[in-house]
């Protein structure tokens, strides 16, 4: 078990411009340190844990939602935050953004 799932997705590192994979951590699904690429489902997928803890997001997984996750790039280590959209229960992408979100486990309708 975990506080997390990790959704890992090619970017170019705002802050050393280099192209990188990074690992975003971000509480969406049942929480087991998986990662996810995008196209993989997310929600209701057969759980390793007994009982799955659920991260923060929507009670309802019928909608279309972001949470926000945390990467730092392997090059120059930096912090990335992005929007961790996930579309039908599938990872779809993420989004970056500049500023440290005020509450880490917010999330919103896509």
């Amino acid at each position: 078990m975990s506080r997390f799932n990790l959704f890992v997705v090619p970017i170019e590192c705002p802050h050393c411009g280099n192209k990188v994979k990074v690992r975003f951590q971000a509480s969406i699904g049942a929480l087991d340190l998986i990662d996810f690429i995008p196209g993989d489902q997310v929600i209701d997928i057969p759980a390793e844990v007994n009982p799955p803890i659920f991260g923060d997001g929507p009670n309802d997984h019928t909608i279309d939602f972001w949470t926000y996750g945390l990467g730092n790039c392997p090059i120059c280590q930096n912090y990335i935050w992005g929007k961790v959209n996930i579309r039908s229960k599938i990872f779809e992408s993420v989004t970056l953004i500049q500023d440290e979100p005020d509450d880490m486990y917010g999330w919103g309708l896509l």
